[in-house]
């Protein structure tokens, strides 16, 4: 119900060992969006209070309608059992919002009940920071909040490392900029501070990802290239003919891989995300992530 995506990680930076699995070249991740609470308005009733759920009742999730705890754990034990190997949990900076709507605070319960999951030993999971408008950090004590809350979860056991490093991705480039008035410096200046927030909390280093757009082309001299260590695109599809058709995948000039899919002409609810962990520049992580387009409140593919 909560999942959006299946990402497929293809990384030369392989995933740390354990005395229960075997070292792996390719790990499979969910994004996990907890934006389903309960309370009313939710998003289960459009913007004039009406139930859309009866016009698609072969879209009912399986696994649970909230984002309980219950939902997390049974969730866990679904993806876990059936090859994941992690979530991408999307973690939004809901102090930054005057006045906020109800039920925005339950934006962030999935890093919570993952940790407090019985469950939690069974796979990994990492946080997407979504810095997107209108959750804008502004000042370094609105970025400091956000530090001190991602830490106890970065030092949890079941926290995704890649060559010992803790896996960290924002989701948007351009929105980093942009919030801290186009200064690639006090950007670079941010970024550094969690990474030596993380070191003197004794949790190591971290591999710090960004979104970029899916028509980018990532060259040495991309921002970038100066501040991250991956890149990748997030519900970000190229124009083209918007024909019905099955999804094609197909090379690019500016990307590994992209795809051509017609969200316009879908009759039900849809989020399609194209991920790529990796860029053609010198001195990023070569390798890519892709994703399959899977229906945001259809439950996993496999409980279609």
């Amino acid at each position: 119900m909560v999942f959006h995506l299946l990402l497929i990680s293809m990384i030369s930076a392989l995933a740390q060992p354990t005395s229960e699995a075997p070292k792996k070249e390719i790990l499979v991740g969910v994004n996990y969006f907890a934006g389903w609470w309960e309370a009313l308005p939710n998003k289960w009733h459009d913007s004039t209070g009406r139930d859309w759920r009866p016009d698609y009742p072969g879209r009912a999730p399986l696994l649970g309608m909230y984002n309980t705890q219950e939902t997390m754990d049974q969730e866990i034990r679904a993806a876990s059992g059936n090859g994941v190997d992690f979530f991408l949990i999307l973690w939004y900076p809901v102090h930054t919002i005057p006045n906020p709507e109800p039920g925005l605070a339950s934006l962030n319960a999935g890093v919570d009940q993952y940790v407090h999951s019985p469950e939690s030993g069974r796979m990994k999971f990492a946080i997407e920071f979504c810095n997107h408008d209108p959750f804008v950090v502004k000042t370094d004590e609105e970025w400091q909040r956000c530090i001190q809350a991602w830490l106890p979860a970065l030092g949890h056991p079941a926290y995704l490392k890649i060559d010992g490093k803790l896996f960290f991705k924002f989701h948007s480039l351009h929105h980093l900029y942009k919030h801290c008035g186009q200064d690639i410096n006090l950007c670079r200046q941010r970024i550094e501070s969690l990474r030596e927030a993380v070191r003197k909390a004794g949790l190591g280093e971290m591999l710090i990802g960004c979104g970029v757009s899916a028509h980018e082309k990532i060259g040495a001299g991309h921002p970038a290239c100066q501040l991250f260590e991956f890149t990748t695109t997030y519900m970000d599809v190229p124009t083209g003919d918007q024909t019905p058709r099955i999804i094609r995948m197909k090379k690019s000039p500016t990307m590994p891989i992209r795809a051509d899919w017609p969200m316009q002409k879908m009759r039900f609810p849809i989020s399609h995300t194209f991920q790529l962990a990796g860029t053609h520049a010198p001195g990023m992580i070569p390798g890519r992530v892709i994703s399959s387009p899977i229906v945001s409140s259809g439950g996993m593919p496999w409980n279609r």
